[in-house]
């Protein structure tokens, strides 16, 4: 899908910076909404969230330190007061990265170019750039500019589509 002014995707990297900033930034999107700024998140964020919480308990460790932990449902409580809307991710049929859970939505006929661009992401490593990957093609087939802090992810993106990935610092410029 062409590229909707003024609609949004964040990546984590992109939403954490959100988290860790002062409440300026915070008050200027939710202003921005009144202006017509749209911001669209998937399935994938609210888990990125989550995981920040649970990571310890994978690491084998008992204890969840109190920043993780406030960080992440900040960041929770963040998407549900600014999302204009919650979008299925794109399925992928990746090897262990695909569930017939209700989040998902087929690829739209004509978008072949944003799953190139998903599969250049994902760079034969679906646990360490699946994520990025699945945000990227989701957000580019809902006419997002993705905004993410992450380079190789970023210059991807704008490697496929120019343009239509910015850094945190790019998206509050534009507010």
């Amino acid at each position: 899908m062409e590229c909707v002014e003024n609609r949004y995707m964040f990546d984590t990297s992109a939403l954490d910076a959100l988290c860790k900033s002062s409440g300026t930034d915070e008050l200027k999107i939710y202003a921005s909404k009144g202006k017509g700024f749209e911001y669209y998140f998937t399935e994938t964020q609210l888990e990125e969230s989550e995981k920040n919480i649970n990571s310890k308990e994978y690491a084998g460790l008992d204890v969840v330190s109190r920043a993780a932990a406030m960080r992440a449902i900040k960041m929770l409580k963040l998407v549900s007061k600014i999302q204009k809307a919650y979008v299925g991710r794109i399925a992928t049929l990746t090897h262990n990265r695909w569930l017939l859970d209700g989040t998902f939505e087929l690829l739209p006929s004509g978008e072949e170019k944003a799953f190139e661009m998903y599969q250049e992401i994902l760079n034969n490593n679906p646990w360490q750039h699946y994520n990025d990957a699945i945000i990227a093609l989701t957000g580019i087939v809902n006419g997002c500019t993705i905004v993410v802090n992450d380079t190789r992810f970023r210059n991807t993106v704008n490697r496929n589509f120019p343009g239509r990935a910015i850094t945190y610092s790019e998206f509050l410029s534009r507010l």
